[in-house]
This record gives structure tokens, sequence and C-alpha cells, in this order.
């Protein structure tokens, strides 16, 4: 085995084989968190972006069961919702339309919207405001 530094990174070789490995005497600006340091809301978890050092976006992991969802509202930033796994109905409170895994929905600002799971299993996605703080004007009950 060879060890060799370079300021924060090792450069290890075993067997003919190199890896790296990062050191972590030092504190990084990058901040890590676990789901289960999220706040938690009705069938979510919620990334607050300006409670993590003013960073413009906040996100939603949605994990919602049959029939759970948001009702009709509007936001003043764009938002981007990525399906993991389910499936999802999205309305813009005139029109609807199933979406699945794989798919992403993508809402302009000002536009009304609201989804509901409506798969089987739970809607599992990742819903992006790009906003530092999450600004909601309900159109209909919450």
């Amino acid at each position: 085995m060879v060890a060799e530094c370079h300021d924060r990174l090792f450069a290890v070789v075993v067997g003919g084989a190199q890896s790296w490995v990062v050191r972590h005497d030092r504190p990084m600006s990058i901040q890590f968190l676990s789901l289960t340091d999220l706040p938690k809301s009705n069938f979510s978890r919620e990334l607050v972006g300006d409670d993590h050092g003013g960073v413009p976006a906040s996100v939603i992991f949605v994990e919602a069961a049959p029939g759970r969802g948001p009702s009709l509202h509007k936001h003043p930033y764009a938002e981007l919702f990525f399906v993991l796994e389910g499936e999802g109905t999205f309305s813009d409170g005139t029109d609807s339309r199933v979406v699945g895994a794989g798919e992403v929905v993508i809402v302009p600002p000002e536009q009304p919207h609201a989804f509901v799971s409506s798969g089987e299993g739970p809607l599992r996605q990742i819903d992006v405001h790009l906003s530092g703080r999450f600004v909601t004007d309900w159109l209909e009950g919450s």
C-alpha cells in the first residue's frame, strides 16, 4: 500500500488499483442532511432554502398515500415536480393529466395547480420550488 497526500485528497494504491480518499479534518461548507432531519408535514418532508444559508430553492419530498395531495393553489415562482414512483393526477383547475415515474412536471409562476396520488401505491416525488421559502396562495380548501 502506498499513500500520497495532495491537500485534502489522499491517493491510496493497493495492489495496483488507485483510489482517492477525502480527509475530513477541516469543516466543509457543503451541508449534508438526512430526510429525517427535515420537518415533516401531512405527507412530505420539507427543506426551506432560506434556513440553509439562503439557498434560492426549497424542496418538498413527497410520499403521498393514494387519495392524498394538495388542493388547488399557486405560487409566485416556478415549481418543478420529479415523479420517482407511483402515479399522480395533476390538475390546473380545468384539465387533468396522469403522470408516473420518470416524468417531470413544470408549473410556471402564478399557474394554479393541484395533484393527488392516484395509483394503487404511494406517490413519491420531489417538488422543487424556485424560491428560498414557500409562498402559497390556496385557491381551494387546503
